[in-house]
């Protein structure tokens, strides 16, 4: 479990939120994961898992857009929007437990986490 955590603040990205015309306002962090397709075991789903009320508004509602800080592999950075209007967001069964994730990979080169989908099912999601 250990190595996992090591591997997994390799691939921490910052959240902000639109703040006017542009600019932005840091709101939480986040990291990226990969998991193995069941399909095709050469392959791999990606997504991005955060607390829950990061990507919600006051109101608990889903923001519509959120910009995440990447970090390459090339140790660079870069700011990107993602829209999260048509997004399955994947919460845990309970509704108190602050997690959220959802599929994305924006950049080929950003720096990921690969795991099980054991350690998804036991740690983040149930």
């Amino acid at each position: 479990m250990a190595n996992h955590l090591q591997e997994v603040k390799k691939s921490v990205s910052f959240i902000f939120i639109p703040d006017g015309k542009d600019k932005v306002k840091p709101n939480g962090t986040g990291f990226f994961i990969g998991v193995k397709n069941e399909e095709n075991e050469k392959t791999f789903n990606f997504y991005f898992v955060t607390a829950k009320h990061v990507l919600q508004d006051n109101q608990g509602n889903y923001l519509s857009e959120i910009v995440l800080r990447l970090n390459k592999k090339d140790d660079s950075s870069q700011l990107i929007k993602i829209s999260l209007k048509d997004v399955k967001i994947f919460e845990h069964e309970e509704k108190d437990v602050d997690i959220a994730l959802f599929n994305c990979l924006p950049d080929q080169n950003i720096k990921c986490t690969p795991l099980s989908r054991q350690l998804i099912a036991l740690y983040l999601v149930g």
